[in-house]
């Protein structure tokens, strides 16, 4: 604070303060002239009053107090979101030319959605055609419809009828159609607005006011028939049922065709030579009529996948077996081989061998693992009385007769009986 009593003494007992020659009193006193020129104390500003706080405010003016924060600034918030709104009116980056839009906070190519005859489920964009109010709560192929049960009957793919699905095909086999897991497929839909492409998509869906597709064209409204018929199209764009045991769907009939060959005797573990020498499987023709395999192809559930090409016919005779291994010699002595193949693994403790035609049709499968007798050295045998059965660990034995270096299994030859 500033030393201001003197003055004000002065003034009170009306004393000359200045100084000057004579100063008693009736004399002549020197006028009075207060010295202003004191010192602040460290950090005062000789323009502001004593005690006096001043901050600066939002403007850069004095005199009032600003703290930020107080008035609701906000903060932006982008996460890992490099696109769209930061939730301050501001953004979290702009996309570039390649990645033009900006979906869910990500830069996506150009896009076009597409919710033609659709009223809920994806846009095909990352955005919804819309959503099923209470009353039809189950979106089904972009249609809001009522309470649903699934039905996954005979089909290991696709659609369950309720939005969901009923399984995913393997690497070996990628393409879903009507249900079965197949091979590469090009799909058609030359002449068709609706329906199936014949490779598990769709060619297109059908609008509110012709919501039934029929023969490929959107229709009014359908009766569906199956009459005669134990499989495919009912006429409205549903089934009449689906073909089991590698048949297949012929003008509304199951045939049997290459279905007749079943899988009928593994060894996945030999133990008198390495695996990489001594893995094998048996194949069986169990109908009359020889069958060509060449163009076939064996699979698993993951990365295996081998065609079968052998440069001409390889057939099967009727009732006839035909051995399928990893190494033509050197194999512990296995007979009858009929193929070598190669990029085809057999695991020693859980797998899957699935046999496939040059039509995509799967015709037979077996998926091995816990259940089914693995044993080192021991082929897994399947009963005869079983070939329409061979997925049930049940249907399989231990190999108890030996051939060649001291493995057991009966390679090229009819199966004993397993009880």
């Amino acid at each position: 604070m500033r030393a201001l009593w003197p003055a004000l003494l002065c003034l009170l007992l009306g004393a000359a303060c200045g100084g000057g020659s004579g100063g008693g009193a009736g004399g002549n006193a020197d006028t009075f002239a207060p010295d202003w020129n004191l010192t602040l104390p460290d950090g005062d500003d000789e323009d502001s009053l004593p005690g006096q706080d001043l901050k600066p405010g939002p403007d850069g003016l004095v005199g009032q107090d600003y703290v930020p924060g107080q008035d609701g600034v906000c903060v932006p918030s982008c996460g890992l979101h490099e696109c769209g709104d930061n939730g301050c009116d501001g953004s979290c980056g702009t996309c570039p030319p390649a990645l033009p839009n900006c979906v869910s906070g990500f830069c996506q190519a150009t896009c076009d959605p597409d919710c033609q005859g659709r009223n809920c489920g994806d846009d095909g964009c990352g955005g919804l055609c819309g959503t099923c109010p209470v009353a039809l709560p189950n979106c089904v192929l972009g249609i809001c419809k009522g309470d649903c049960s699934p039905n996954c009957q005979g089909k290991s793919c696709g659609d369950d009828g309720c939005g969901g699905l009923c399984g995913t095909c393997p690497v070996g086999l990628p393409t879903c159609v009507a249900g079965i897991c197949k091979g590469n497929c090009t799909a058609n839909c030359t002449n068709k607005e609706c329906g199936d492409d014949g490779c598990g998509g769709l060619c297109g869906n059908c609008p509110p006011l012709k919501p039934t597709c029929q023969a490929g064209t959107c229709v009014s409204n359908c009766q569906a028939s199956c009459a005669g018929k134990q499989c495919g199209d009912d006429g409205c764009g549903g089934s009449c049922g689906n073909c089991n045991n590698g048949t297949y769907c012929d003008s509304g009939s199951c045939v049997g065709g290459a279905g007749t060959v079943v899988i009928s005797e593994i060894m996945a573990d030999p133990d008198k030579v390495l695996d990489a020498s001594g893995e094998w499987f048996e194949l069986h023709n169990t109908g009359q009529t020889a069958i060509n395999i060449d163009g076939w192809m064996i699979a698993d559930s993951g990365s295996d996948a081998h065609l079968i090409s052998s440069g001409g016919w390889l057939t099967i005779p009727g009732n006839g077996y035909m051995v399928l291994a990893r190494k033509g010699s050197g194999n512990g002595g296995i007979s009858g081989i009929g193929y070598v193949y190669a990029d085809f693994l057999l695991a020693n403790t859980a797998d899957e061998i699935y046999l496939v035609d040059e039509n995509y049709n799967v015709v037979d499968a077996v998926e091995y693992g816990p259940g089914f007798p693995m044993k080192a050295g021991r082929a897994m045998s399947l009963d005869p009385g079983s070939f329409n059965d061979n997925n049930n660990p049940y249907s399989w034995c231990y190999a108890y007769t030996t051939y060649g270096t001291g493995d057991y299994g009966t390679p090229g030859y009819a199966n004993p009986s397993c009880y």
